[in-house]
């Protein structure tokens, strides 16, 4: 398989601080603090944006190789990670955010798991997470062959593959009983919890083997990153006889696409 990181310049960057300093120039208030997308640094390919709708598509083979610079000398490529996808600003603990977003899958989407204990899946498709410290993935979403799941509880099923499905994720990043995370698919509650959310229910437990209790960074912001994940066997793939890091590539690919973008205040139900 090949290997190899691209070049990661970022022209919207310039273009968005042109369009704030034009905006306060002319009176004109910002764009809320949650409205600025940027390519995640990890990403072997960059989602591509046409009009409103980002389209987020991961190629066989084609990862990132810059390490991750904490210390285990790993890297995307070692792992076998695959990424396209965006990140928003990062979010300090003790904050109200909505995160919401519009989603599709399409229909000729097909898969089936490879690793037996990997129970969730190993295509993620939006995640949140600790900053500055391994082991602090806190929530995620996961698409499978039969559908989007929040954390084992089904957003939207397959029939609905090949057409638009909002999310909204409503919560408060806590340590203390004032928190709260709501999760809506296409209008309904798919999941809730009430009390603390920087102490994910499954951390800890084989269904989130990349959050450990141990090692949360509670006092860390926070990141939102959206876009397909595929995960790899690891850097341990050669120690079980396997002869390549990356899990077997979907015949019909990964690829999705997100549109509405949208991380700031709580807004109205």
């Amino acid at each position: 398989m090949k290997k190899r990181s691209i070049d990661r310049t970022m022209p919207r960057a310039l273009r968005i601080c042109a369009f704030v300093w034009a905006a306060l120039a002319a009176g004109v208030s910002a764009p809320a603090w949650g409205q600025n997308f940027k390519p995640y640094a990890l990403n072997g390919e960059n989602p591509k944006r046409a009009g409103g709708t980002w389209t987020m598509t991961l190629t066989e083979g084609l990862c990132q190789d810059v390490k991750y610079g904490d210390g285990r000398g790993e890297s995307d490529c070692g792992n076998g990670n695959l990424r396209s996808q965006l990140q928003g600003p990062d979010i300090a603990p003790g904050r109200e955010v909505e995160y919401a977003f519009d989603v599709f899958v399409p229909k000729s989407f097909e898969y089936r798991e490879s690793l037996k204990y990997r129970t969730r899946g190993s295509v993620e498709i939006a995640g949140w997470q600790h900053i500055r410290a391994i082991k602090n993935h806190l929530f995620e979403m996961n698409l499978k062959g039969g559908g989007v799941t929040f954390e084992d509880h089904l957003c939207f099923d397959r029939k609905r593959f090949g057409a638009w499905n909002s999310v909204r994720v409503l919560v408060k990043w806590s340590l203390r009983e004032d928190g709260f995370l709501r999760v809506l698919c296409n209008g309904k509650q798919v999941y809730a919890l009430a009390g603390q959310t920087l102490i994910p229910p499954a951390c800890g437990t084989s269904a989130k083997t990349n959050c450990h209790v141990d090692k949360l960074a509670h006092r860390n912001p926070i990141r939102w990153v959206i876009g397909p994940w595929y995960r790899g066997f690891g850097s341990d793939w050669k120690d079980y006889g396997r002869a390549s890091p990356f899990l077997p590539f979907p015949r019909n690919g990964i690829s999705i696409k997100v549109r509405n973008l949208y991380q700031g205040k709580l807004r109205n139900s």
